[in-house]
């Protein structure tokens, strides 16, 4: 299976910038990065799954066995013009997972945050999901619904939110940490849009779209 960036809106898609090198169409093609960390163009119009951007290249990353070690959180710089994941996903608490950018014209990876980082903000469990937003910095949720930034320029990290919780109080960290799949994407207005689903107690499959106002900023609120 794919993990997708998502279209929420037509602000989204517009968020998309089209790769030129590759000259696809922002309003026709989303992206996703396969279990082998291959980027692919989908098609939206039909679902159909393109050429991957890097099946040719020769440091394609391949994940190790285990499903902490996965590709995951793209999400695509019109900055830079760059795709921004995790190669292999944090996990445990400690290991702190390899993140990289790829870049589909040169063809060339850059290693952001090894597995012996030293960065104390750096996440250090499951990424679910990512995204960047319009000035080019990087986004994630973890599995226990933390919310990171990661700043290209600065090659640094911060945690963004500990805890996300609703209008009404609810614990929506909570949530996320159960119903562990889905994806994220910022709209053009700058605000956050977080698609949760998955299966709970009983194996009822459920789904929750959840929109955090913009802007976001690099300090580290309590929700």
């Amino acid at each position: 299976g794919l993990y997708f960036l998502i279209a929420l809106s037509i602000s989204l898609i517009i968020k998309l910038e089209p790769l030129n090198a590759q000259s696809f169409n922002a309003s026709q093609y989303i992206y996703g990065v396969d279990s082998l960390g291959r980027v692919f163009p989908v098609n939206v119009a039909d679902g159909t799954k393109g050429t991957a951007l890097n099946l040719t290249t020769a440091n394609t990353p391949l994940a190790n066995a285990g499903k902490f070690n996965y590709p995951n959180g793209i999400g695509y710089s019109s900055v830079d013009s760059k795709f921004y994941y995790y190669w292999k996903s944090p996990s445990g608490g400690t290991n702190k997972g390899e993140f990289v950018s790829y870049n589909p014209t040169t063809k060339v990876y850059e290693s952001l945050t090894n597995a012996g980082s030293t960065d104390p903000n750096a996440p250090t469990y499951l990424i679910k999901s990512g995204s960047v937003i319009m000035d080019g910095r990087y986004f994630c949720l973890d599995v226990n619904g933390r919310i990171y930034s990661f700043s290209n320029t600065l090659k640094t990290w911060t945690l963004i939110a500990n805890k996300i919780v609703d209008a009404q109080g609810n614990d929506v960290s909570a949530i996320v940490s159960i119903y562990n799949t889905g994806d994220m994407a910022f709209d053009g207005l700058g605000n956050l849009w977080i698609v949760v689903s998955g299966k709970g107690s009983g194996n009822a499959p459920k789904i929750g779209l959840y929109m955090i106002k913009g802007p976001f900023n690099n300090s580290s609120p309590a929700t």
